[in-house]
C-alpha cells in the first residue's frame, strides 16, 4: 500500500478486516495516520529505492493510493521497474483531469472517486437501482468527463 489518504486508510483496514497481511509505505508525516501496529515504512520520498523496502517482490497486490497523482506516477514506474507486470496494480486517480495520462501507466484498475462518487450519487438521487454489476459498469468505464 502506498499513500495515507483516506481511501489508502480504509482500504487498509477492509484489507486487515480479511486478515491479509498489509505493508504501508508512507510519508514520515503521514505515519500516525495508521494504527500504532501497522507496519509502516516511512520515506522522504517514494521512489525506487524506498518502494525495494517493502518487499514488492513478494507481494501480491500494489495499491497506489497517494493524494497527489504526481507522486503516485513515480510509485507506479518505480514498482514497474521493480516487479514489472507480475503483480496486479490498483490505482487511484485524485484529479479527473490526469485520466488519460495515468491510462499510460496500465494499472490493472484505475478508479476515480470523484466520478464513481458522482455517478453512484446521481443515480440514488434518482432513483436508479444501484447493484455491483451498476457499480463495475462505472469503475470500469471511462472517466465521465468524457461523456
Amino acid at each position: 500500500m502506498v499513500g495515507a489518504s483516506p481511501l489508502a486508510l480504509n482500504t487498509y483496514h477492509g484489507l486487515k478486516k480479511r486478515d491479509l497481511d498489509v505493508m504501508v509505505l508512507c510519508k514520515e508525516e503521514h505515519k500516525n495516520n495508521y494504527p500504532d501496529n501497522a507496519p509502516v515504512i516511512t520515506t522522504s520520498q517514494i521512489n525506487k529505492k524506498s518502494l525495494n523496502q517493502v518487499n514488492l517482490a513478494d507481494a501480491k497486490a500494489l495499491f497506489i493510493l497517494g493524494d497527489l497523482d504526481a507522486e503516485n506516477t513515480i510509485a507506479m514506474l518505480a514498482a514497474k521497474e521493480i516487479v514489472g507486470a507480475n503483480i496486479k496494480s490498483v490505482m487511484v486517480v485524485n484529479d479527473d483531469n490526469n485520466y488519460e495520462n495515468l491510462k499510460l501507466l496500465h494499472a490493472d484498475l484505475l478508479i476515480s472517486l470523484s466520478s464513481l462518487g458522482s455517478e453512484v450519487l446521481i443515480k440514488m438521487i434518482f432513483g436508479e437501482s444501484i447493484n455491483s454489476q451498476i457499480i463495475e459498469n462505472i469503475i470500469f468505464s471511462n472517466n465521465i468527463l468524457d461523456s
